[in-house]
């Protein structure tokens, strides 16, 4: 957190990812998740606490929280002057701030926010977090979002490796549509990412989509385990000419902690 903090202070443009272990934030203690519910508005307690699942919950409330905590880091005002409006198609976005843009996903198991600061970074942003666990047995169940070359590539995979490009894959679109604001309604099928050899690697891609020049980047989250399991993908206008975000993997307790300290 501290070095997070310092970062932003030293540069007044950058692009970082955000990203809270939502199953390790310790939400499953009572006297923690009210206390954390009580920092937003009865409108969004109400909507967190319809989810069925508690990790739904859990999840729904560490995003809304990650939301204010990282548009105040960004802004330098406390979350109380913080006034958030939908844009086009609904995406929520920062009012009177045209330098810092942001989105947020949701995980299995973590919830990211990508966000940008910069005197060009009026624009939007999209993000994804995908898991190899997403593809069930069936992939022709998916077989509409992707193009046929992908779709062929994905089929000549051993199965360990189709997930993993799945999920890649998945991140890739999604960041996307998170991107335009439009949700799984655009036509994926006619977006080709072609094959993908290094797709285990943290990469960039500079691809063109509907006549617009597009800069993605991906990075595997480090995982318990020795293979990755889930995958980070953001994606923003080429224009931009940003360089790769910088990951900060942050506690919830630190994001209360700076949240509370607010009030």
């Amino acid at each position: 957190m501290d070095q997070l903090l310092k970062d932003i202070k030293l540069n007044n443009s950058w692009n970082i990812i955000l990203v809270v272990d939502v199953a390790n934030s310790g939400l499953i203690d009572e006297f923690l998740f009210e206390a954390a519910m009580r920092l937003l508005p009865l409108k969004q307690q109400s909507k967190i606490l319809a989810r069925k699942s508690a990790m739904g919950k859990h999840t729904m409330l560490c995003n809304r929280l990650l939301q204010l905590f990282g548009c105040s880091i960004s802004t330098g005002k406390n979350i109380s002057q913080l006034v958030f409006q939908a844009g086009k198609h609904g995406k929520p976005m920062l009012q009177n701030a045209n330098n810092v843009a942001f989105n947020m996903s949701n995980g299995d198991n973590h919830t990211v926010m990508y966000l940008t600061k910069g005197s060009s970074t009026g624009g939007d942003v999209g993000v994804d977090i995908a898991s190899v666990d997403d593809l069930g047995e069936d992939l022709e169940l998916f077989k509409n979002i992707f193009h046929r070359d992908e779709y062929t590539y994905l089929l000549e995979l051993p199965p360990v490796e189709r997930r993993c490009l799945f999920a890649y894959y998945w991140s890739l679109k999604e960041s996307y549509t998170k991107y335009v604001g439009t949700g799984l309604h655009n036509n994926l099928n006619d977006i080709n990412f072609k094959e993908q050899k290094d797709f285990r690697d943290e990469g960039r891609q500079d691809v063109i989509i509907n006549n617009e020049h597009l800069t993605f980047y991906s990075r595997w989250l480090p995982a318990e385990r020795k293979e990755e399991k889930d995958i980070i993908t953001v994606c923003h206008s080429a224009n931009l000419n940003m360089n790769k975000p910088k990951m900060y993997s942050i506690t919830f307790n630190s994001v209360f902690d700076y949240l509370q300290s607010q009030i």
